[in-house]
């Protein structure tokens, strides 16, 4: 959201449409229909060009509208989540008005029909809790919604009703210890959407339902709400549910996957015999019951490059070895969780770099105890650095880290102002795994 209301507020390019938008809610209660701006500046004209990747140059009016200019906001920050009342919120500083303030507040009505109506057929469980969130936070967190309930009072109601079922149902819960404590294999979304709201694609991510859904997931996981598509496609997994399953992958080498069935996964069994890596997708984990490493250790490289370079010198050698490709993604975390549940120590070594600590420090805080930062020491950032360095940036010094050993890095590498590649290391790491062998 900060990165929104920046970029929204350092040009005086938006400054007119805002207002124009702030007004609707101020005298409607929401904002529908269009707005626009006569006779524009060239800060207007280049601000919005750039904006929508339209011309509006050297036109007399330039009309937007209201919902074209949300769409544009969650397509251009890649997060479907934001709501155009709460930017507005934010940027004046106050709580947007209500229509018929003093006559009527839609939002008091809504959550007093929720609490009568909804809440009682879910007390005392996960839906229960969220609902009582949801009814308190209604005018802050969901004017969107707000709005809705006037159009449409039934179908909003029926559909809280619908996402509140459900929360109650998610395939893992959190209170759950083990992946797969509570089911047999990742439930698609499309059936689970399916099964609770009637239709395959009630509950996608850029559906007012599927955004309801996403933030009770994250309500009851008591995370952050996604801000990314990548995010999104990690919340649903965490929630045991697929989606986008072939999309997101992870290149691993030596491991045994148990199917929910008992026997040993084909995939893995053909790729172990020939003692080479092979590419798992979401898709292909959705219906694995464990996964297990050589010596319940594996050794997990954030750069795609090392990687290559250390399975080649340990080729013929039987140790468990994962890449990251320079990014979380759903199936890489799915795989730890599974490897976690196992009793795997996972020892992950990345790129000594903003990106490189940023991603280590998320698998501390993800695994805790089972997570073991892996070359991570002054002398090796010593070694890389006098091979091959580059420049922190400026705007990424002040981040911080929980975990002692990352962040004793961080803080020599702000004094250095120097990151680099742990590709100079990649002799080291293939002296590590095979004394672990």
């Amino acid at each position: 959201m900060e990165k929104v209301i920046d970029y929204l507020t350092e040009s005086e390019g938006f400054k007119k449409i805002l207002q124009s938008i702030y007004e609707l809610f101020c005298k409607h209660g929401r904002a529908y229909g269009a707005v626009s701006i006569e006779n524009p500046s060239p800060e207007e004209e280049k601000a919005l060009s750039n904006f929508f990747n339209k011309d509006y140059f050297n036109q007399a009016i330039i009309r937007v509208s209201v919902a074209d200019f949300e769409r544009q906001i969650q397509k251009n920050f890649d997060d479907p989540l934001i709501v155009l009342s709460e930017v507005l919120e934010i940027i004046v500083g106050q709580t947007l008005p209500d229509k018929d303030n003093n006559m009527h507040d839609p939002s008091s009505e809504l959550s007093a029909k929720i609490t009568k109506k909804i809440l009682p057929q879910f007390k005392e469980t996960l839906a229960g809790e969220w609902l009582v969130e949801l009814s308190s936070r209604l005018k802050r967190n969901y004017r969107s919604w707000v709005g809705f309930y006037r159009v449409e009072p039934t179908k909003v109601l029926d559909m809280i009703r619908v996402v509140a079922e459900a929360i109650n149902n998610l395939p893992i819960k959190p209170l759950d210890k083990k992946v797969y404590a509570s089911h047999t294999c990742l439930v698609r979304l499309s059936d689970f959407s399916k099964k609770f709201a009637g239709s395959f694609d009630a509950f996608e991510s850029g559906k007012p339902q599927g955004l309801l859904l996403l933030r009770a997931i994250a309500f009851v996981f008591e995370v952050s709400a996604p801000n990314s598509l990548e995010d999104i496609c990690n919340m649903y997994v965490k929630a045991g549910l697929l989606n986008q399953g072939v999309l997101s992958r992870v290149t691993v080498n030596q491991i045994t996957l148990i199917n929910n069935d008992g026997l040993v996964s084909k995939i893995s069994e053909t790729y172990n015999n020939l003692n080479e890596p092979f590419v798992l997708t979401l898709e292909n984990l959705s219906c694995v019951k464990s996964a297990h490493a050589i010596n319940d250790k594996v050794y997990i490289i954030e750069n795609p490059i090392v990687y290559a370079a250390v399975c080649e010198k340990m080729r013929g050698q039987k140790c468990t070895v994962i890449c990251q490709s320079a990014r979380i993604n759903s199936a890489f975390l799915y795989l730890l969780r599974l490897l976690n549940d196992s009793g795997t120590k996972l020892y992950y070594t990345g790129n000594m770099d903003y990106k490189g600590l940023s991603y280590a420090d998320k698998l501390y805080r993800e695994f805790n105890k089972s997570f073991i930062p892996w070359r991570y020491s002054r002398e090796d950032y010593e070694l890389v650095i006098s091979v091959d360095e580059s420049y922190l940036p400026d705007g990424k010094k002040d981040f911080a880290l929980h975990n002692e050993e990352l962040a004793t890095l961080l803080s020599i590498m702000k004094k250095k102002g120097k990151t680099a590649s742990s590709m100079p290391l990649v002799e080291l790491f293939v002296e590590d795994m095979k004394k672990n062998i």
